[in-house]
Parts: structure tokens; C-alpha cells; sequence
């Protein structure tokens, strides 16, 4: 007969969407009964697959609290059994060639003795000999190092919303739901929430939405309080764990010597600071900054991607972004049918480029192109005149180059189905300049051109023209030389979980919108795009002295490899533009991180 109904079952496996932190699970009374030998590591009886067990270090999901009851009848111990062959993408590439069971235990020993394990449980149920069995395993998410563990407190899963403090607070205020992304109904009601730079707490009354697991309600908001909290500060390091762009882990000892004092101390009320609330909301028509202006392009962007039924991680978009205005070309890569073109069109949409007012290009790019002739054109020497391609490329260019005030969008789709170098070869030399960009179309010297007026000699590219491209990787296309790579930001985009569109669907539906202001074409200038990218700052003011030695014995790792490889001074500047240019928040927070945005130039360049 089954212990469970069907209801039961269904929520044991939503913990499976559940982050959870635990640690290696050391000297324990009893441990499963599946194992060689009573150890936290062990191989399985009859096989050489190691497995491991971890005790969790955070709140209980509550089907797994509710069913605490039921664990002698079940065999469910409160471990979590890990097992080596699920663990591929935590595991070192030379793991799978070890044979030796001792060497597969200690090697398992050195990645996970005495580290803090973010993980995700993996429930299965399965009938054995007309009985339910439940199997309480693991996938590891990640290993974090030198962070603290509490001998009598757990760490406390603290959501973190992805809306400006405004809103949230007046969705607080006005007892609406709101989404919390990472943080579904089945764990405990949220004791604290991240918005922006303030961390809310003093939660009193919590409801669940049926139509959405992951939004919630609070009623009475009069009880809740906040303060300013920095992430990244000091005090922190050790005792916080970032499980995702929308939930942390928060050590409970920490909170109660820091957090809990703060809160009765400063903690403000959430009715008692409207006025500041106003000071702190930027005017996006009066004051036009560029903080603001770009947040509220970027929010434009999410909304049209989802709109379209796509998915993006919301890092990958602002890395595309900062890509994409801070160099002459951006490649999209990525599997096929991840909307790449997608995402190019719709961020010349959320420019307001479109391709009735000659703003936009979609140059689909041709098998047969060979030569730079192929997209541009050529002069016929027997005529006199310039023959533009019929790709339409020379008439946008020209056009751009009259209207310097508004921005233009050129993407070239599917570039690799020919070799770039060939065809793009006029571009590829355009990208060593910052200014006096002049795009050669013939030879001024004797050359005859009767229709010289609509097709001068050369054009020059300003600082009005973006250069976007797409790219599959597969036996029909061509491979990149270092010229190419060396020069592009190539973006591969992340293929994101289908429940992931479903709730940027409902987050849609919730949003506030608060650039309903704004002029049509605000985004479109040049002046406007332009003042997002900051100019002013020296590429090697953007580096820690420590982030340059890094990079220096990254390059001498690859130039024992290959003597024409490495990280150039051409790199080393282009990295350092986009570190001093990543878009913040309201709050001056980048919206990437350091580590992220450095990690992310490095595999792009």
C-alpha cells in the first residue's frame, strides 16, 4: 500500500528545483546501509561507483520536514546520497579515468572534506518488491571555499528579488504578489528579502498564489522593516553563499550577531521613508542619467526577448550589451534555435531601430560570398559607375554617415556560412581604429566614377553604426582565425530551463512599467546610446594589481603552448573598456559582477 498520495509525491519532487547548502557528512552514528563500509566516502556494495553523503546545513523543504514522521517505514536517513557518476559537472576531467577505488575515494575526499557543498536534491520514487522506496540523492551545483560553518546555526536561504526597491516596496505596501524566482511554495515563507540595496525583514503574514508556485503575497506590510545591506563588503566574506542571481544563503550565526541588532537598531519602516524612497527614484526624462536611461533600456530588452517566447539569463543579456557598445563587432554563437537573431533584432528594437526607417540591416549572409565585392559592390571600370551589392549594405552606410544623430544596426546573419576573413577583410582593419573609420569602396586616384556624388570613394563608419553578427557552429560553416578573435566579442548564449519562460511570463504580467514616459525615440539617439559608454577612464585603470598578474601568467601558460598565443596588449585594453563600462543599477551596482565580468572576457576573447 502507498505511503504517499499523489499530492505528496508531487511536492517531494518540486524540491528538486531547490537549492540547499550541506557539508560532508563526518562521524555520524549510523549512515545507509549501501555502502562498503560505515564512511561519509565509500563505493556502493558490488560496484566501483563512489558515493558520498552530505547533511544539509539549511532549512528543510517542507514536504521534507512534513514527512519527518515517516523515515524508519521509508529508510530515508536525513543525509543526502551523492553518487560520483551524476556528478559531471563538478567532477574533474580526470576523474573518469581513475579506476582504483582508494583513489577514487580520496580524490572525492580532496574536492569535498571540510568545504560548504551547494547543491540541488534529486528525489526519486521507485517500487521494489511491491514497496515504495525513496531515494535521496544529489546534484552538485557547486564546492565553496573558506566559508564558514556555524556548529549551532544554519544557513538561511534569503530570496532575492529582481525589481527596482520602489516597486517592490509598492507592491508590499499595496498586498500584491510578486516573483520570487528561485524560492517556490514549498519552502518556509521567506524570514528576508534582497531588493537592490536594502534587505527586508519583519515578515508577519504570508499567502501562496495557486496559479504560481513561485509568487507570493504578504499581508499587514506595517510590520516590515529594512536595511542597507552591501553584499560585497568585508564583513560578509565567509558567511554568505550566492546560490544564484536570486537567492543567497546567509550564515545563521551572522545573523543573529549582526543582522538582528542592525534591524532593531536602524531598521526603517516601510511606511516611514516615502520621501526618501522619491529622492533615491531617478526623473529618466528631466535628468536623462545614464545610469537610469540604460537600466530602463535593458528592461526594454528583457521585455521584448519575452515577448517573443525567449529565455535569457539576465548576465547574458547585460554582457551582450556591454559587448555590443563598447566594441565594432559583437558575434552572437550558441546552439541553434536559441534565438540569436532573436536577440539581435530585438535590441535594435528596444533602440527603436526598425528597418522601415533605414535604422536597421538584416544581411543574410551567403555560401558564395568570397570577396568584400560580394556585400558591397564594385566599380565597373567600363560603365563609370558604382554598382552597389544588391545586400544593400553601401546605401545603409551611406545613409548612417547623414545621420549621425541617430543611432543604425547593422546584423549580419548566419556570418560564418563563408569564411569572414574573405568578405569581411575591409571591417576587419576598420576595428584597430577608434575614430577616422573611412570604408574603402574604390581607388580616388584615377579612378573614373560617374555617380561619385551617391557613392564616394570611401564612406566613413561613425560611432552611430553597431555591427552585430550571428554564427552556428556546425560542419557548414567556417571557423574563426585569430585575426577575428582577436578583435570580436564572441557571446555564446546559455540555453535556459523551459519553466524558466513561464515565469518571465508571469513576472511580465506584475511588472510595473515606469518608462511609459519616455519619448519614442529616446533610445535611438546618438547622444543618448553614447553617453552609456564611458570614454573617459584608461583601460588599465579598470585592474587590480593582482587581476594583472593573473593575466600574466594566463598568458604564459598559453604561450608554452603556442608561441602566436596569448593575451595581447589589444586584449588587455579591450577587456579593460568593458570592465570600466558595465551598466549599474539605481543603486550604483554593477550589474555583473567583477569575477563574472572577467571570467566572461577571458572564454570571449
Amino acid at each position: 500500500m502507498s505511503l504517499f498520495t499523489q499530492e505528496m509525491i508531487n511536492d517531494l519532487y518540486k524540491c528538486n528545483s531547490c537549492f540547499q547548502l550541506g557539508i560532508l557528512a563526518e562521524n555520524e552514528d549510523d549512515y545507509p546501509t549501501i555502502g562498503l563500509d560505515q564512511k561519509s566516502i565509500t563505493v556502493f556494495n558490488n560496484s566501483s561507483e563512489g558515493i558520498f553523503y552530505v547533511k544539509p546545513i539549511t532549512y528543510k523543504p517542507e514536504p521534507v520536514r512534513k514527512w519527518d514522521d515517516f523515515v524508519k517505514e521509508m529508510d530515508l536517513s536525513n543525509l543526502y546520497i551523492g553518487i560520483d557518476q551524476y556528478q559531471q559537472t563538478f567532477l574533474p576531467v580526470e576523474y573518469k579515468h581513475i579506476t582504483n577505488i582508494n583513489e577514487k575515494i580520496e580524490k572525492l575526499r580532496e574536492l569535498l572534506e571540510g568545504k560548504v557543498i551547494l547543491f540541488r536534491p534529486r528525489f526519486n520514487i521507485k517500487n521494489k518488491n511491491d514497496k515504495e522506496k525513496i531515494y535521496k540523492n544529489l546534484e552538485i551545483v557547486s564546492i565553496e571555499q573558506d566559508v564558514y560553518v556555524s556548529p549551532e546555526y544554519d544557513y538561511v536561504p534569503i530570496p532575492k528579488i529582481d525589481m527596482d526597491a520602489k516597486s517592490f516596496e509598492n507592491r508590499l505596501k499595496n498586498e500584491e504578489s510578486f516573483l520570487l524566482r528561485d524560492y517556490n511554495h514549498i519552502m518556509l515563507p521567506p524570514e528576508y528579502i534582497i531588493c537592490g540595496d536594502y534587505l527586508y525583514s519583519e515578515f508577519f503574514k504570508w499567502d501562496k498564489p495557486e496559479d504560481n508556485d513561485r509568487l507570493w503575497i504578504h499581508y499587514q506590510p506595517n510590520h516590515i522593516k529594512k536595511i542597507k545591506i552591501d553584499l560585497n563588503s568585508s564583513d560578509l566574506k565567509g558567511h554568505l553563499v550566492k546560490a544564484s542571481n536570486h537567492l543567497v544563503f546567509m550564515d545563521g550565526e551572522y545573523i543573529k550577531k549582526s543582522v538582528t541588532d542592525r534591524i532593531e537598531t536602524e531598521g526603517a519602516n516601510l511606511f516611514d521613508d516615502d520621501e526618501q524612497n522619491k529622492e533615491d527614484t531617478f526623473d529618466y526624462v528631466e535628468n536623462n542619467n545614464y545610469y537610469s536611461s540604460e537600466i530602463q533600456f535593458l528592461d526594454k530588452l528583457k521585455e521584448d526577448v519575452t515577448h517573443k517566447q525567449l529565455c535569457y539569463d539576465k548576465g547574458d543579456l547585460v554582457n551582450f550589451h556591454t559587448s555590443v557598445k563598447t566594441n565594432f563587432l559583437t558575434i552572437i554563437a550558441g546552439m541553434s534555435g536559441t534565438g540569436k537573431t532573436q536577440l539581435a533584432l530585438s535590441y535594435a528594437k528596444s533602440l527603436g531601430l526598425t528597418e522601415d526607417n533605414r535604422t536597421l540591416l538584416i544581411l543574410p549572409v551567403s555560401p558564395a560570398y568570397t570577396e568584400p565585392g560580394d556585400v558591397l559592390g564594385y566599380l565597373n571600370v567600363m560603365s563609370g559607375l558604382y554598382v552597389p551589392a544588391e545586400t544593400g549594405l553601401v546605401d545603409f552606410l551611406i545613409n548612417a554617415r547623414n545621420k549621425p544623430e541617430t543611432m543604425h544596426m547593422v546584423v549580419f546573419d548566419e556570418m560564418n556560412l563563408s569564411q569572414i576573413e574573405h568578405w569581411f577583410a575591409p571591417f576587419i582593419s576598420l576595428l584597430e581604429k577608434k575614430e577616422d573609420r573611412k570604408l574603402t569602396l574604390y581607388s580616388e586616384r584615377g579612378a573614373v566614377c560617374h555617380n561619385n556624388e551617391k557613392y564616394p570613394p570611401d564612406i566613413e563608419i561613425k560611432d552611430n553604426v553597431l555591427f552585430v553578427g550571428t554564427v552556428n557552429m556546425d560542419e557548414t560553416t567556417k571557423d574563426f582565425s585569430d585575426r577575428l578573435l582577436d578583435r570580436a566579442n564572441i557571446v555564446t548564449l546559455k540555453k535556459m530551463p523551459l519553466r524558466k519562460l513561464k515565469e518571465e511570463q508571469d513576472y511580465l504580467k506584475q511588472k510595473t512599467n515606469i518608462d511609459e514616459n519616455l519619448p519614442q525615440d529616446f533610445f535611438n539617439t546618438t547622444v543618448e546610446y553614447r553617453s552609456w559608454v564611458d570614454n573617459t577612464k584608461k583601460s588599465l585603470s579598470a585592474y587590480k594589481i593582482e587581476e594583472l598578474e593573473f593575466l600574466d601568467r594566463l598568458h604564459d601558460l598559453i604561450n608554452e603552448y603556442d608561441g602566436q598565443k596569448g593575451v595581447s596588449f589589444r586584449i588587455f585594453e579591450r577587456m579593460g573598456n568593458y570592465l570600466n563600462n558595465i551598466p549599474c543599477d539605481q543603486n550604483n551596482i554593477p550589474l555583473l559582477s567583477r569575477e563574472d565580468a572577467i571570467d566572461i572576457q577571458i572564454k570571449q576573447r
